[in-house]
């Protein structure tokens, strides 16, 4: 209406006491100037269908009355902007609906239409304009309905609408308030924004009551078993109050009891719907007969929810006995341990089996003196009133036999080879010293030692019966060989190769060797080669060596190994002879490195003298450096026989 705010307006309440009326209400009255129609007296900002529902709260005080300024005063409060939005909603979805406001418009287009032309003829006018603006009050109403809907979200925080379906069950059971609405009839349905909650409330009928709410997606606080409740919807949802027909139920028995662990069967009589609280222990707690298995003493409730017509069942639980039987001599070992102390907790009474191998201490612990592996048995008991729980527990005692251990023969090893050694005779294997061994814990073992050893190994029977081993591992070290240098000769030269070593020496690999048995031997190459000189020691440990031999074209060089300076004219100096060479120099040294004779012309020879001196009878040594034609440095070595 858009006089509404400073024309057509009252405030009232009832002055009687005794009457329900007592607070300040508003009265509307006169709202032609509806539907985008008439004059817009109160300056609202918009008078269309798609106007904002919170408009009026943007004007200042428009008639000077205080409606505005008491309606925003009022929105600061939760509770009033829950009951006026949602009462809003409430008319949206009831007296104010699309459906009854267009069912009124029709009815009353249906009583005015035979008066119409009567209209027409006294104040002008035709049937078609005036059909025209009922359907435009018609689109007016249908428009407004949509967009009220959607406009609140913009206004006031909130989310959808959404939609909301409401059912009692069973049918008939029961009615339900909802926010300024009483539902009758079901199911019902509305459309409610989110963000807000709806205020409702289960009321039973007659001879039924309430016992839960449901709900898909929507919040309930503050639980789904509390009659008023406030929903706030998160989507679209069905929501069920949920009531049961009052019942009397007859509880077989009335109290039981119980030993820990153990159940009972629960009864009722007489009824048809059965929610069991507390739910702990129990096997079903919906059903009229569930086993009952509380760990400690319960009370019991049956009966439909909220419903007054429960019963209550004690279930007390005595304690049943935790038998622990311990000793400190699980296995007795033949020779050695002969008897085991056991000892029962957690009952009140003990009764032992078999007897015919114990001794009592008392009724609690006793001795054990099996002569074979036995299994002792108690049976503890709890006893209250005519209750008696009881437990039983039993315990191994293992009559072993003496533990006899084997394990590997000593052995004797050349340095650096690996020992496998193994034991057996029990489950648990301890090895020491752990010197050059992978692990010291299993039955087999691998040493790599680099001296002598003595090992011991201790053996028992999952920790029992022990006994001990030894064994020894004797370490040879290896003999020592050197096969010489790698060398170069000339394919008409005399080659020998030399091996120095300890032990038996003999050449294992190499062609054209002369004498393989020979620590020097001379060979006969044709071509390139390596030679392999192995050693063995009394131990059978063997080491190996080689020199490679290089056999060339490219020069050609003799050293004599003897000569005779005296005279005669017979091989009176010393000449080395050669060809195919780049570079020569010669040297020769007494036996004490002391350099006799130098040169580097292949020409000149060594008379046997030493500055005009001649030299002693004896063997001297001849270095020849020299480069053959494949322009490579070399060295050879010789020895040379001065005789007279």
């Amino acid at each position: 209406s858009m006089d509404w705010l400073n024309w057509n307006t009252a405030w009232w309440r009832g002055i009687n006491y005794n009457c329900s009326k007592k607070k300040w209400r508003y009265t509307l009255w006169d709202c032609d100037a509806t539907f985008h129609h008439y004059i817009n007296y109160t300056s609202i900002p918009n008078t269309n269908a798609n106007a904002d529902p919170c408009d009026p709260e943007s004007l200042n005080n428009p008639g000077g009355q205080g409606h505005v300024p008491i309606l925003n005063a009022l929105m600061t409060n939760p509770t009033f902007k829950q009951y006026y939005v949602m009462r809003y909603f409430d008319l949206l979805n009831s007296g104010l609906s699309c459906t009854r406001m267009v069912q009124i418009l029709d009815s009353m287009t249906l009583k005015i239409t035979p008066e119409m032309p009567r209209q027409i003829t006294k104040w002008g006018g035709n049937m078609g304009q005036w059909q025209q603006n009922v359907l435009a009050l018609k689109n007016f109403i249908l428009q407004r309905c949509d967009s009220v809907l959607n406009g609140f979200n913009n206004c006031y925080n909130v989310t959808g609408p959404h939609k909301v379906v409401i059912k009692v069950m069973p049918v008939n059971s029961g009615l339900v308030t909802f926010n300024s609405l009483t539902l009758t009839a079901f199911p019902w349905t509305g459309n409610y924004p989110g963000t807000l909650p709806n205020l409702a409330k289960a009321i039973p009928n007659p001879n039924y009551c309430f016992t839960h709410w449901s709900a898909n997606t929507s919040s309930i606080t503050p639980n789904t078993s509390a009659t008023s409740v406030s929903i706030t919807l998160n989507a679209a949802d069905t929501i069920i109050a949920h009531f049961a027909i009052n019942q009397t139920l007859t509880p077989v028995p009335e109290t039981a009891t119980i030993c820990s662990g153990k159940g009972v069967q629960l009864d009722v009589l007489d009824g048809f719907e059965y929610n069991w609280t507390p739910t702990v222990g129990l096997s079903c707690t919906t059903c009229s007969n569930p086993i009952a298995s509380p760990i400690v003493s319960t009370v019991y409730t049956v009966g439909p929810s909220s419903c007054t017509s429960f019963k209550q069942i004690t279930v007390t639980v005595i304690p049943s006995p935790t038998i622990q039987l311990t000793t400190a001599t699980p296995t007795l070992c033949i020779g050695q341990t002969f008897t085991s102390q056991i000892t029962a907790t957690g009952a009140q009474t003990y009764t032992w089996s078999p007897t015919n191998t114990i001794n009592f201490i008392n009724p609690s612990m006793v001795i054990a003196n099996p002569l074979v592996s036995t299994i002792y048995t108690v049976a503890g008991a709890n006893i209250s009133g005519t209750t008696t729980c009881i437990e039983q527990a039993s315990i191994s005692i293992i009559v072993a036999p003496q533990i006899v251990p084997v394990i590997s023969p000593s052995v004797s090893i050349c340095i650096g080879e690996k020992v496998n050694l193994t034991a057996s005779g029990g489950s648990n294997y301890y090895w020491s010293p752990s010197e050059a061994l992978n692990v010291t814990n299993l039955a087999s073992v691998v040493s790599n030692p680099t001296s002598n050893i003595v090992y011991t190994v201790s053996i028992d029977k999952e920790g029992y019966c022990s006994n001990t081993a030894t064994t020894a591992i004797i370490v040879n070290q290896f003999p020592k060989v050197n096969a010489g240098h790698d060398s170069t000769f000339n394919i008409d030269e005399q080659i020998f190769i030399t091996a120095n070593g300890t032990g038996t020496i003999t050449w294992v690999a190499g062609e054209y060797i002369s004498c393989k048995d020979c620590a020097q031997t001379q060979i006969q190459p044709k071509r390139d080669g390596c030679y392999v000189a192995e050693a063995v020691n009394e131990f059978g440990c063997k080491v190996k060596d080689e020199v490679c031999i290089t056999v060339t074209n490219n020069w050609g060089l003799f050293i004599p190994n003897s000569f005779t300076p005296n005279g005669d004219g017979l091989n009176d100096k010393f000449l080395v002879y050669a060809n195919s060479l780049l570079n020569y120099k010669i040297e020769i040294f007494d036996r004490w490195g002391k350099l006799l004779f130098t040169s580097d012309n292949i020409e000149n020879s060594w008379d046997g003298t030493y500055k005009g001196q001649l030299c002693s009878l004896g063997v001297y040594t001849c270095k020849v450096n020299f480069k053959g034609v494949d322009g490579k440095d070399r060295e050879k070595m010789g020895s040379i026989s001065l005789i007279r």
